[in-house]
């Protein structure tokens, strides 16, 4: 039986000095074969360097590509700034903006004014959303760069609904089971904490309503139940997850084995 390890400290790419949104170099996990290396993975929020430091660490990195999950709003709300020579690749899982899913400064007016009728129509849209994820196409342009080996970081605005199901979608492919990828998936709470706090004081001296407070403070976690939507709409179609990985996203045994050489370590 695979018991999973404590999760390995990667020192040379700890979040010490910058300032990215749950930010995480999946270096350390540990899976049946061997644990993800360091300095080749990273998920994140939004990529925006907001101050030299961020800058420099981003070149630290010397990633071959970034990923960005965002909806086209986001993107052009908070465009990447990515250092020369790093292929930025637009895999847009989304099209539609919408509270509670994607975050920009129109949606943000918009949460405002929701009714408490709104709000609840905005929760059912999420899970509607966490039901279809694990099946969008446009994770399949972040499994082609990893056919090449690239150094990727991946992203939505958050790092935490589309980036939590690329993670568990390569930690399946991996292996792991769905309760380690959900710790993983729930982490984000801890990574977001502090920024998460802040936003909820803001909310309260704006007297914002109790019901879209309690709404925001929803979106901007993970949740368990929002993961179990995506593990039971995988088991609903398919027997087994490598069934749904070779029929959804078209990796195979053969396809995993050729990852592992670039992304574990025994």
């Amino acid at each position: 039986m695979y018991i999973a390890k404590p999760r390995f400290v990667c020192y040379n790419f700890r979040m010490a000095n910058t300032k990215f949104t749950n930010f995480r170099d999946m270096g350390g996990i540990a899976t049946p074969c061997g644990k993800i290396k360091c300095g080749k993975l990273f998920r994140t929020g939004a990529f925006v360097p907001k101050c030299k430091a961020d800058e420099e660490y981003i070149k630290s990195m010397r990633l071959d590509a970034v990923v960005d999950f965002r909806t086209p709003a986001e993107v052009e709300d908070k465009p990447d700034q990515l250092p020369l020579g790093v292929e930025y690749v637009r895999a847009t899982v989304f099209e539609v903006d919408a509270p509670g899913i994607s975050t920009t400064s129109g949606t943000i007016k918009d949460v405002f004014k929701m009714s408490e009728t709104d709000v609840e129509t905005a929760r059912k849209f999420v899970e509607e959303k966490y039901a279809e994820m694990a099946y969008s196409k446009e994770y399949d342009k972040l499994f082609a760069l990893m056919d090449e080996g690239k150094t990727i970081a991946f992203h939505c605005t958050a790092g935490k609904d589309r980036t939590g199901i690329a993670a568990m979608l390569i930690e399946l492919a991996f292996g792991r089971t769905f309760e380690e990828c959900k710790a993983e998936y729930l982490a984000s709470n801890e990574h977001r904490a502090e920024e998460n706090k802040k936003i909820d004081v803001y909310l309260k001296m704006l007297f914002v309503k109790r019901h879209v407070r309690e709404f925001v403070a929803e979106v901007l976690r993970t949740h368990e139940h929002l993961f179990e939507i995506a593990k039971k709409s995988i088991f609903d179609k398919y027997a087994t997850v490598d069934e749904f990985l070779e029929a959804e996203h078209g990796i195979t045994k053969e396809r995993v084995e050729r990852w592992k050489q670039f992304y574990i370590e025994k």
